[in-house]
């Protein structure tokens, strides 16, 4: 798993540092662009439980006085297959969004499945984007920002 992931990276001209930890985990980090979208990204490979974790991060800094109204939007929006599983980081004040996959062995067509994942989540991502300007710079309530979501990105409606 270890070579495919490598192997992905560099085909996809993402040139993430990488180091083995304790034993068990490859840990990958660095920044890339995927679709037009710049993103610090992290990579965990725990060889001992066949996971990969990809987690995006947003760059943006969300203000102290409404880094609890972000929060609660996360809450509301984890609650939700749909969307998955994003993040907000207390220390550095950056909304994220966690890939998690498990693997049987390396018979996957791991390339193609990588690029879908990645897909995926960088469309949800991306997706969430606007929302979270909102509640994290223009004062909108999380629940305001989550019917937004919800008619504009799933149902494809266009916002007033």
């Amino acid at each position: 798993m270890k070579k495919s992931i490598l192997k992905y990276l560099k085909k996809n001209k993402w040139y993430l540092h990488h180091e083995q930890r304790e034993g068990q985990m490859v840990y990958y980090y660095g920044s890339c662009t995927y679709n037009n979208l710049f993103v610090d990204v992290t990579i965990e490979h725990r060889t001992k439980e066949k996971r990969v974790d990809i987690d995006l991060w947003n760059t943006d800094y969300i203000p102290e006085e409404r880094r609890a109204a972000v929060a609660e939007l996360i809450a509301h929006l984890n609650m939700d297959d749909r969307w998955g599983r994003f993040l907000l980081d207390w220390k550095e004040c950056q909304i994220g969004y966690r890939i998690t996959f498990f693997y049987a062995a390396e018979a996957l067509n791991l390339d193609e499945f990588l690029d879908m994942q990645f897909r995926a989540g960088i469309f949800l991502f991306d997706s969430a984007f606007l929302p979270f300007v909102d509640v994290a710079f223009n004062n909108e309530e999380p629940l305001k920002a989550m019917e937004w979501m919800e008619a504009f990105v799933l149902a494809g409606a266009v916002r007033d």
